[in-house]
């Protein structure tokens, strides 16, 4: 992610475009707001399952206040970070995923 080759960055507010580029684009990450208007977050959480698997979702929340916390866990998510405790490690965490994404796919 250093030097931004082969990261592309797509963002958007409404989930109908965030499900037209999740199909458009077959992302390897979504970074996700657990607070999303209309607790649509669980339903595009699910969506986006549905249609990858293996698609890499960062849920992005205040675990203390987190109404549907229990929802993720139960879905498995891949990661959830608490946006007030562990914000300064997003950075590093990206930073691993695209690691581990380069590393198994073919150049």
């Amino acid at each position: 992610m250093d030097s931004g080759e082969g990261v592309q960055l797509h963002c958007t507010s409404k989930q109908i475009e965030a499900i037209e580029l999740f199909d458009k684009m077959d992302p390897d990450v979504v970074i996700m707001d657990a607070y999303l208007p209309g607790n649509q977050s669980t339903d595009l959480y699910k969506k986006m399952k549905k249609r990858n698997e293996e698609v890499l979702i960062v849920i992005l929340c205040y675990k203390a206040v987190f109404m549907n916390f229990d929802c993720y866990i139960q879905k498995n998510a891949d990661f959830i970070i608490d946006k007030f405790h562990e914000f300064e490690s997003i950075p590093s965490l990206l930073k691993s995923i695209a690691q581990s994404i380069n590393s198994i796919q073919p150049k």
